[in-house]
């Protein structure tokens, strides 16, 4: 669990290669916010059901106040989540 207590965001996580970041950055113990236009629910899901941590947000990163948003929910999301040495 190489990023156990770290975050990724992943923009286009929704579907293939990004899903596929989504997957293997949980797998090495990474919470994962999955920021897509597209409904990232289901890759969410699938890392939860794994016992991942994920969240899916409906995210234009060509918008800034969706980024911020995504940037604000993220933290609210995994504020306590903490990787071992801090």
């Amino acid at each position: 669990m190489r990023l156990g207590g770290r975050v990724a965001v992943v923009t286009g996580g929704a579907r293939h290669i990004g899903a596929a970041y989504c997957r293997k950055l949980a797998e090495e113990g990474a919470a994962v916010v999955i920021a897509d236009i597209l409904d990232g629910e289901p890759v969410a899901n699938e890392i939860r059901a794994g016992g991942g941590k994920a969240l899916a947000l409906k995210v234009d990163v060509s918008n800034e106040a969706d980024t911020t948003r995504m940037a604000a929910e993220a933290v609210r999301a995994f504020r306590a989540y903490r990787h071992p040495r801090q």
